[in-house]
């Protein structure tokens, strides 16, 4: 009996995978199809401007609220399949809720009217004298 609980014990402590990455990728909610930008970028003032449309349908029987992340975005208006929906920001994500329930076999189109300033990933260069 203590052979086998010290064989048990020895296979958890030498399976485990000292190369696994610290930070797991996060359960979705979602199954993306295709994004779609529209943008527009103010150099002047630092902004980019615009609208994102992702094809999507859920990973669930049942799907009414997701989120996007969000960072340093100003989100104005979220649109499925054409009609408004409800929305909030939260910390660095927004929230959607769809008027309808959604599942698995459905496939929508989410549109985020947006700005942002970013302060991670783009650049703005202006020019000098």
């Amino acid at each position: 009996m203590r052979l086998i609980l010290v064989s048990i014990l020895f296979s958890f402590i030498f399976a485990a995978d000292g190369n696994a990455p610290k930070q797991r990728t996060r359960d979705r909610l979602v199954d993306i199809h295709h994004i779609k930008i529209d943008v527009s970028v103010d150099i002047k003032g630092g902004a980019v401007y615009g609208h994102v449309t992702h094809t999507l349908s859920p990973f669930s029987s049942s799907l009414n609220e997701f989120y996007f992340d969000a960072e340093d975005m100003t989100i104005r208006r979220v649109r499925a399949n054409g009609k408004d929906v409800s929305f909030s920001m939260g910390y660095k994500k927004v929230h959607i809720t769809l008027n309808q329930t959604i599942s698995w076999e459905d496939t929508i189109k989410v549109r985020l009217d947006y700005s942002a300033n970013p302060r991670k990933g783009t650049y703005f260069v202006k020019p000098d004298e």
